[in-house]
C-alpha cells in the first residue's frame, strides 16, 4: 500500500471499526440485556463469552490502526510493532467464530460476524505489514486524523489487548 490509497483504505477501516465499536456498545447497553433474559443458562454464559471475544476483537482493531498512526507520527516504527505485539493472525481466541451460533440472539451473531470481517482484514495487513518488515522494505503507511482515539494501553503484563495468554 502506498501513499493516499493507503491512507484511505486505513481511514475507511478505522471509522468502520469506531462504528461497530458503537453499535456494540449500543447493543451491551440496550438490547443485550433482554435478549440475555430469553436465553438459558448454558446460552447467556456463551454470549457473555462472546460478547467479550466482540470487544475484544474490535479493541485490538483500533489499537492496531491506532498504532498505524504512531508510525506516521514518527512515535515508533513498524519493526517496533513487530517486536512488541504479537501477530494478530496468532490470535486464536479473536479468530474463532461463533457467528453460526443459533443459540446466540440474531443481532448477537450479526455483530460476532462483522467483527470478524473487520479482524480478519486487519490481520491480513497485520501479516503484510510484518512480512515486509522481515525482507528489510519500507512498510511506511502513512494515515489522517483519527478523532476519539487518544491513548494506547497494554495489560499487566504488557502485552496489547487480544495477545494470546
Amino acid at each position: 500500500m502506498q501513499g493516499n490509497a493507503s491512507t484511505v483504505l486505513l481511514d475507511t477501516m478505522f471509522h468502520e471499526a469506531l462504528t461497530l465499536t458503537r453499535e456494540v456498545q449500543h447493543y451491551i447497553a440496550s438490547t443485550a440485556p433482554g435478549d440475555r433474559a430469553s436465553l438459558d443458562t448454558t446460552a447467556r454464559m456463551t454470549m457473555a463469552s462472546e460478547i467479550t471475544r466482540l470487544t475484544r476483537r474490535l479493541t485490538v482493531a483500533v489499537v492496531w490502526l491506532r498504532l498505524q498512526r504512531s508510525v506516521q507520527n514518527g512515535e515508533m516504527s513498524h519493526d517496533d510493532i513487530c517486536a512488541r505485539f504479537p501477530p494478530l493472525c496468532d490470535n486464536l481466541v479473536c479468530l474463532d467464530d461463533a457467528s453460526g451460533n443459533q443459540a446466540l440472539p440474531a443481532r448477537l451473531r450479526s455483530l460476532l460476524r462483522r467483527s470478524l470481517q473487520v479482524y480478519q482484514r486487519i490481520s491480513r495487513l497485520d501479516r503484510r505489514m510484518r512480512d515486509r518488515a522481515g525482507a528489510g522494505e519500507s512498510v511506511a503507511q502513512p494515515i489522517p486524523d483519527m478523532p476519539g482515539v487518544h491513548t494506547l494501553h497494554t495489560d499487566i503484563r504488557g502485552r496489547a489487548p487480544c495477545s494470546p495468554v
